[in-house]
């Protein structure tokens, strides 16, 4: 009986750790040198100055005047400064830019490059009617974990466009690290570039 009792505590502090892991975000960095390097090198990063490569860190943790940030988000077309129709979207949705998947990058900058193209001015208020949020918590809860997607009720305004990958490589989302906010961002009272590390409403 005794024994049955210890076996059942440890199985449930085992499923509680595991649930703590999953929900505190997404673990140590793997970011190298090499691969901020290489974002300088195309022009995607401003400088190596700007950066700070985790060490040592666990989980992501807020550093003032700093967001977090994952290597596909370049790839995806982010670089500061940023359009500030992104921030515009992110407020309206209430949303922490480290939420966001690379994929939510490219459904805000084909919005907005779509509108442009026809002479207009995007508006977050216009994007939010064609769009919902998508929240993907299988591997954690709090960083990298939303998307947008066609509002099911009011379609989309031009025909599809493939052009959104359906996988961002392996384990993107372990490729994180901390990019310096531009003061012209962080000097807004409800900047969504710094983070608190909470879930995504």
């Amino acid at each position: 009986m005794g024994k049955n009792k210890k076996t059942a505590e440890k199985s449930k502090s085992k499923k509680s750790k595991s649930h703590e892991d999953t929900s505190c975000g997404i673990g140590a960095s793997s970011i190298k040198e090499k691969n901020l390097n290489d974002l300088v090198d195309v022009g995607w990063i401003s400088g190596r100055n700007v950066v700070i490569r985790p060490v040592g860190e666990s989980r992501p943790s807020p550093k003032l005047g700093y967001t977090l940030v994952f290597e596909d988000f370049f790839y995806a077309g982010f670089k500061f400064p940023c359009s500030t129709f992104l921030v515009e979207v992110l407020k309206l949705f209430r949303l922490e830019f480290p939420q966001l998947t690379p994929n939510a990058l490219v459904r805000i900058g084909l919005f907005e490059w779509m509108i442009r193209s026809c002479g207009g001015t995007p508006r977050a208020e216009d994007f939010a009617y064609f769009h919902c949020t998508r929240h993907y918590t299988k591997q954690n809860s709090k960083f990298g974990c939303v998307n947008f997607a066609p509002h099911p009720k009011r379609g989309s305004p031009w025909p599809a466009v493939s052009a959104i990958r359906a996988k961002w490589g392996n384990k993107w989302q372990s490729k994180w690290f901390y990019h310096q906010i531009p003061l012209s961002l962080l000097n807004d009272k409800d900047c969504p570039f710094s983070f608190s590390g909470k879930k995504p409403k």
